[in-house]
């Protein structure tokens, strides 16, 4: 019998609650020893890590999502720079490794962390940088300091592995050929119209990021700029109480009301219609390129820019669109 933590098993030959609890108990304790050993297995190999920042993969609930390359330098890493030491602390715990490494790198402090891996790395030593949960920079802090060490000439590396992005792009049953990362939507209501009016004529899947208890007021935001599209909802990737919701803006929204517990994140992937992202080719001719390009020129804007906020906006190709503003231009000042 293989046990998942959550899941109601059903065994002949369970024949008491307290033995069933007995059961679950020792796989569980029995899994974190597993893990334990083959972490211990994997600090015992030879060899150091080159002086350099590794950004790290991390499970986002399932401990038996770890690769055995993330293990390793966890281990070996003379630094770990992270989101929270308490979250990081407790799985570092759970693997045998040192909390003693852990420095603190978060939005707040980016600048200032950077500085030190900068003078850490240079030194000789070998930095991981992990988040909560899942890997590193997916709307999770550490851009600047990957930049800072590229600007620094200091090596990077990466241990790819677990991502909400790519889970909930597995699983969700819809095109992926095409996909278009928002993340966390704005805060304010102004900010996301915005940002729906700009991305809904591109012909792709969307994905982001959500609070849960966000998450309905989103799908209805959405739904104006998206009629008739498709969503899939992923609260708790691989954790116990992971759930999976599809449908349209009403199914979902009304499941997701109902249901007797909806905390944590989750993950979205709205994908439009195939009507709506056919109209969304064709609608923009280039009178209608022009329209919106003397919209913005009026406002102050250099063609360039222009160029590249209609492009945006109507998803013609930013060089048929600087192309077209630019013979009109010429045109409309005598040129020829």
């Amino acid at each position: 019998m293989r046990f998942v933590p959550g899941q109601d098993i059903t065994d002949a030959n369970l024949h008491s609650d307290r033995f069933y609890l007995f059961i679950v108990f020792h796989k569980v304790i029995h899994f974190v020893s597993q893990l334990k050993i083959i972490s211990e297995i994997v600090k015992q190999e030879e060899g150091q890590l080159s002086p350099g920042l590794y950004v790290v993969a991390t499970p986002l609930g399932n401990l038996e999502d770890f690769t055995l390359r993330g293990l390793k330098i966890l281990h070996k890493a003379d630094i770990i720079a992270c989101e929270d030491t308490r979250v990081t602390g407790k799985l570092l715990e759970l693997i045998g490794a040192d909390k003693k490494k852990l420095i603190s790198c978060h939005n707040f402090n980016e600048a200032e962390s950077a500085e030190k891996i900068i003078h850490a790395v240079k030194a000789g030593y070998a930095v991981a940088l992990v988040s909560d949960a899942g890997t590193p920079l997916i709307s999770d802090p550490g851009y600047r300091v990957i930049s800072a060490l590229r600007a620094a000439e200091c090596s990077v590396f990466v241990a790819p592995g677990v991502s909400a992005l790519t889970a909930t792009a597995c699983i969700a049953g819809e095109p992926t050929d095409r996909l278009y990362f928002i993340g966390f939507a704005p805060k304010t209501a102004g900010k996301r119209k915005k940002l729906f009016a700009e991305i809904q004529t591109q012909n792709t899947s969307f994905i982001f990021f959500e609070r849960a208890e966000r998450t309905p007021d989103l799908i209805a935001e959405l739904d104006e700029f998206f009629p008739n599209a498709r969503y899939f909802v992923a609260r708790e990737l691989t954790k116990k109480f992971e759930t999976f919701y599809r449908g349209s803006a009403k199914t979902i929204s009304e499941a997701i009301r109902n249901a007797p517990s909806f905390k944590g994140e989750v993950a979205l992937l709205l994908a439009p219609s195939a009507q709506q992202s056919a109209e969304s080719t064709e609608t923009y001719d280039d009178s209608a390129i022009i329209t919106l390009l003397q919209e913005r020129l009026r406002a102050g804007e250099k063609l360039k820019a222009a160029s590249e906020s209609v492009a945006l906006q109507t998803g013609r190709n930013k060089k048929d669109v600087y192309q077209i503003g630019a013979l009109h231009k010429n045109l409309s000042q005598g040129d020829t």
